[in-house]
Formats: structure tokens, sequence, C-alpha cells
């Protein structure tokens, strides 16, 4: 089940990769593919977060470990090479890839299980969840922007 779920995310980013035109389309695709599987397949999200965690508070990961290693590190390389492309064509001000890859990682997927936990995933749409992540994402939330 938590391989699913890994896989599932290295496939929605692959798709955003591929469909994304620009690095705002990129992030608005992957967000919603995540949301949409993450809706669809709740239990084996909250598997997942909680497998994470639990293995990251003993610090004692199990065999399984690079095999899920691998997966995020495929995510995150995706993630960095269209970072580094949206800063290159001036789509997005310089950040450090590796940082904001983990910044989005733990803005959005905690958003999610949280919205699961609280049985709020369908308070909105998911292209408003979606909407509301990549606003913040890109023009912050700030009123003078």
């Amino acid at each position: 089940i938590i391989e699913d779920v890994l896989v599932s995310n290295l496939e929605a980013i692959k798709k955003a990769d591929g469909e994304g035109k620009n690095f705002e389309d990129f992030i608005r695709i992957y967000t919603r593919e995540m949301f949409g599987y993450c809706l669809e397949n709740q239990e084996a999200f909250i598997l997942l977060a909680e497998h994470y965690i639990n293995q990251m508070k003993v610090n004692n990961f199990n065999k399984d470990r690079g095999e899920f290693i691998e997966y995020i590190h495929q995510t995150n390389k995706i993630m960095q090479t269209r970072i580094i492309k949206g800063i290159s064509e001036n789509e997005i001000i310089k950040v450090n890839p590796l940082h904001f890859s983990i910044l989005y990682q733990n803005m959005v997927f905690p958003f999610i299980l949280d919205l699961i936990y609280h049985k709020q995933i369908e308070s909105l749409s998911i292209d408003e969840h979606v909407a509301m992540l990549t606003e913040i994402i890109f023009k912050g939330i700030s009123k003078d922007n």
C-alpha cells in the first residue's frame, strides 16, 4: 500500500512535468493529481503518513527504506529540475531548489492529511484547494501583492 502511494506520487509528478507548460502549470497539475489521488485513496495516504512519521520518530528505518527513498529521490529530482528551469526562464525568483522542494512537500502533504483527518477534504472542490495553494505559493498572502 505504501509503495502504491509513492509510485502514484512519482507518476503524478511525471505527468505534471510532461504537461506543465511553465512552473506554475507544473505545480498546479502536480498538486491537483495528488489531491485527486489522496481523495480516492485516503486510507493508503494516511497509512503512508503514519508509517513515515513512526519511522522518523524512532529513527530506525526498516529494510524497505531504500525502495521508499528511491521513489522520493526520483520525485525530488523532477521537482528540483523544474525549479531550476523556472529560475532560468525567469518564471520564479531564485530559490534553493532543494529547500523549495522540501517546503512544498511540507506544506501540501500535511495540508491534505489534515483535511482528511478532519473530514474536510471535500469542503471545497479539489480545484478550489489547488487554486488556494497555488495562489499562496505564487502570490503569497499579503494584500500588497
